[in-house]
C-alpha cells in the first residue's frame, strides 16, 4: 500500500505513506512495517486540522522521516528523523516559547515488557540565544 500527496497550501508540502504486512491467519501474528515522510509541513495548518493534539503549536514548519515495525497491534521499533524551524509553542499558562530550530533522530525499541529510547543529533535552538555549538568568527 502506498499514498503520496501534495498537500493543500494550508497544510503545506508533500506527504508520503507506505506500508506492508505479511503473515497467515491470525491478525495478532501479522508482521508489518510502515514508512512515512513529509517535507515543508506548515504547523499552523496542521493545528487547525488536529486541534486536540496540536492546540499549543502556533507557528513553524518542518519535515520528518518515520519508519515503524511491529507484529499485530504491537510496535516493535520506530525510527524518527525530524527537523523544524521557526517553531512557536504556547507553554502551560505562560508565555510562548520560540525556537529557531528543533530536530534530531529518535529510536524506540520494544522487546517483551521493556521499552528503550535513544536519540542522536537532538537539538533545540531558542530564538535570540546563541547556539553553543557554533563557533563565532
Amino acid at each position: 500500500m502506498a499514498f503520496n500527496a501534495h498537500l493543500p497550501p494550508a497544510l503545506g508540502g508533500v506527504l508520503s505513506i507506505s506500508g506492508n504486512a505479511h503473515g497467515r491467519g491470525d491478525l495478532d501474528l501479522l508482521d508489518w512495517s510502515a514508512l512515512a515522510w513529509a517535507r515543508d509541513i506548515s504547523f499552523p495548518g496542521w493545528r487547525l486540522l488536529l486541534p486536540e493534539f496540536l492546540s499549543r503549536l502556533d507557528a513553524g514548519s518542518g519535515a520528518f522521516d518515520l519508519a515503524a515495525r511491529g507484529t499485530g497491534r504491537v510496535l516493535t521499533s520506530a525510527d524518527l528523523d525530524f527537523a523544524a524551524r521557526g517553531v512557536v509553542t504556547q507553554l502551560n499558562d505562560g508565555p510562548s516559547a520560540k525556537f529557531e530550530q528543533i530536530g534530531g533522530a529518535l529510536r524506540v525499541v520494544h522487546a517483551g515488557d521493556r521499552w528503550s529510547l535513544s536519540g542522536a543529533r537532538v537539538r533545540a535552538v531558542r530564538s535570540g540565544r546563541r547556539d553553543p555549538n557554533r563557533s563565532s568568527t
